[in-house]
C-alpha cells in the first residue's frame, strides 16, 4: 500500500471515525467532491464506477513487470510519480466463465 493509502487506513481505526475517512466522505481534510452546499451529488455514482471499471481491469487482465524492470518512483515535494519508463507485460486472461442459455 501507499503511504498516503495507510495513512487513511489509519485514520479509520480511530474509535468513532470507523466511516469517516472513506473515498465519498466530506471534510475540510480531504475535499476532492467539494464540501457542504456545493458538495457533488454523484460522488456515490463516481465510486461506484471507479470500482466497476477497476473490477472489470483485473478480472480481464493479467500484469506483470518486464524481465530485470525496476521502477523508481520519483518526489517531487509532498508528491510521488510512478517511474513512466517502467515496462510493464499485460496479458487478456482466458475466459474460464461458461454462460448456460
Amino acid at each position: 500500500m501507499t503511504r498516503r493509502r495507510i495513512q487513511f487506513v489509519r485514520l479509520r481505526e480511530v474509535a468513532g471515525h470507523e466511516n469517516s475517512f472513506s473515498l465519498i466522505s466530506l471534510s475540510p481534510d480531504h475535499m476532492g467532491f467539494g464540501l457542504g452546499r456545493h458538495a457533488c451529488p454523484g460522488r456515490f455514482f463516481a465510486a461506484n464506477e471507479v470500482n466497476i471499471a477497476l473490477c472489470h481491469v483485473l478480472f480481464q487482465y493479467e500484469f506483470k513487470l518486464a524481465e530485470g524492470a525496476t521502477p523508481q518512483a520519483t518526489r517531487s515535494g509532498i508528491r510521488m510519480q510512478t517511474d513512466i519508463s517502467a515496462k510493464v507485460m499485460v496479458r487478456r486472461r482466458q475466459e474460464n466463465i461458461v454462460a448456460k442459455l
